[in-house]
């Protein structure tokens, strides 16, 4: 039997206004055709071949560094070196390639760090917030990311609000400034989070930290589409969008180290007779199952001081947003 879904008129309402509204740019074709060779070049071979490696190597340094290794260990300190000389060597690669851009380097080096910052905060809270939530309010993973959706409403419509905003005005750097103050304030009070924090706090915490995520989310990309010429807005475009989500990459693979050592630390101090494997094999959801009653208080607050320290790198990403205020209207 043919069906016909349910959500089918709030798919296409959106695309007929897109198609509507959005002016498509004419293709100009090249003078001559592009050989096989320049077509490969666009495509940056050298440098992605030494720049996935890069990312590799620093992902695993941050991954491994303290929890697996120690600092120290020769594998942690060769992953680093080589991850220095890579990205030197991809640095050097983008500097000889090809003719300049018309870009601003100054200002898109720091709409590229609020984007790092930004993406770095935003999915750390994304990532661990759920876990609190299974944790401490006994939800099911399914529950912790319905619960997980006040954070994320939010984000879509100060996303929406700001973006006609700033299309409307013309200016985007009040919206990057307030991004970085409401993201931080809301950052913060989810720092504060308890082991019987109510309703009321974590689902206006969450709704102050998306409002401010929102405010930022396009602000860094709509200068680029804006003010730079057409043969630039792809890069100026990608170099935001890439920022955001190398942030995120990096600084969950740091939440996570700092979560495990913060527990494994606080187990063994506070309740040795609990071995960290088992809260580990157990996960959020199944904490309160599988640890015996009379441990249960002292490992709960436990883990909450180590989904604490999560949430730290999170504010501090937050924080670092400030670079922000280094951004100029063109």
């Amino acid at each position: 039997m043919f069906t016909v879904p349910v959500d089918l008129p709030f798919t296409l309402l959106p695309l007929k206004l897109f198609y509507r509204g959005f002016k498509f740019q004419a293709q100009v074709a090249p003078e001559t055709p592009l050989t096989l060779r320049k077509r490969v070049q666009r495509f940056d071979p050298w440098g992605t071949l030494i720049f996935i490696p890069a990312i590799v190597s620093v992902l695993l340094t941050l991954q491994w560094g303290g929890s697996k290794y120690a600092w120290d260990n020769g594998r942690i300190i060769a992953l680093f070196v080589l991850f220095r000389i890579l990205i030197t060597a991809f640095v050097g690669i983008q500097k000889c390639d090809g003719p300049a851009s018309d870009l601003d380097e100054t200002q898109h080096l720091v709409r590229g760090w609020f984007s790092l910052a930004l993406g770095a905060s935003f999915f750390v809270f994304v990532y661990y917030l759920p876990i609190w939530l299974q944790a401490f309010k006994v939800t099911s993973v399914v529950k912790s990311g319905l619960d997980n959706l006040p954070m994320l409403l939010a984000l879509v419509l100060s996303t929406i609000t700001c973006g006609v905003l700033i299309t409307m005005f013309g200016y985007y750097t009040p919206a990057i400034w307030l991004s970085t103050v409401l993201m931080t304030v809301g950052a913060g009070l989810i720092l504060t989070f308890k082991l019987n924090t109510g309703h009321a706090k974590w689902i206006g915490y969450q709704v102050l930290y998306g409002f401010g995520l929102g405010c930022g989310a396009r602000a860094p990309v709509m200068p680029a589409q804006t003010v730079l010429e057409l043969k630039d807005v792809p890069i100026g475009t990608s170099i935001q969008i890439f920022m955001q989500t190398l942030g995120g990459a990096l600084f969950i693979s740091v939440a996570q180290n700092v979560f495990q050592n913060k527990l494994i630390a606080g187990l063994a101090a506070r309740v040795p007779e609990v071995p960290a494997e088992l809260i580990f094999a157990a996960g959020a959801t199944n904490l309160k199952s599988d640890v015996d009653p009379q441990f249960l208080p002292a490992v709960l607050e436990v883990y909450n001081a180590a989904l604490a320290s999560a949430f730290q790198v999170g504010v501090a990403m937050a924080g670092v947003s400030i670079v922000g205020y280094g951004v100029e209207e063109r």
